[in-house]
C-alpha cells in the first residue's frame, strides 16, 4: 500500500511550514519498516497556480468555485498514487479542499483504499462531525 501524509490546503497560508506532527509521524512509521511519503498539499497548490498567491484567499470558502476557481485537479492528480491518504488540518477553511479532493480521489481511482484525518482541529467534540462530513475512513484526534 503506498501512503501519504499530506498538510492539506487552505489558500491561506497561515503557518509557513506543515506540521510537525507530519514529520514525527512519518519517521515513527518509518522507523518500523513502513513506507510513507509526506506531501506539503498548501505549496502543491500554489505550486499548480505558477506561484501566484490565490486571489482566492480573502474569498470566503462558501464563495469558492472548485475546479473552476481553483485547480483542485493538480492536487488529485499527485495523489492519485497512493491507496491511503492522510491530511492534517489546523483550521476550518481547509476542510472544504479536502472534501473535494476526497471526492475526486474517490471518483478517478479504483486503487484508493482509505481517507485518514487528523490534526489540531480535530478534538473530541467535533471528529465525529467533521469524518462525517467529509466521508473518510479513520480520524484521529490532534496531531496523532
Amino acid at each position: 500500500m503506498k501512503t501519504v501524509l499530506s498538510y492539506a490546503p487552505s489558500e491561506q497560508q497561515f503557518i509557513p511550514v506543515p506540521p510537525l506532527g507530519i514529520a514525527v509521524l512519518s519517521a515513527y512509521l518509518k522507523e518500523r519498516g513502513i513506507s510513507v511519503d509526506t506531501m506539503d498539499l498548501e505549496l502543491e497548490l500554489w505550486l499548480s497556480q505558477n506561484g501566484l498567491s490565490s486571489t482566492l484567499a480573502q474569498k470566503s470558502i462558501n464563495e469558492i468555485t472548485f475546479n473552476q476557481e481553483v485547480n483542485i485537479q493538480a492536487v488529485v492528480a499527485l495523489l492519485l498514487p497512493y491507496n491511503i491518504v492522510s491530511f492534517s488540518l489546523m483550521g476550518k477553511r481547509q476542510l472544504q479542499y479536502v472534501k473535494h479532493i476526497i471526492e475526486e480521489l474517490k471518483n478517478q481511482s479504483s486503487e484508493f483504499v482509505a481517507a485518514i484525518i487528523g490534526g489540531s482541529l480535530l478534538s473530541d467534540e467535533n471528529v465525529e462531525d467533521i469524518a462525517q462530513q467529509l466521508s473518510v475512513d479513520y480520524a484521529i484526534v490532534g496531531e496523532g
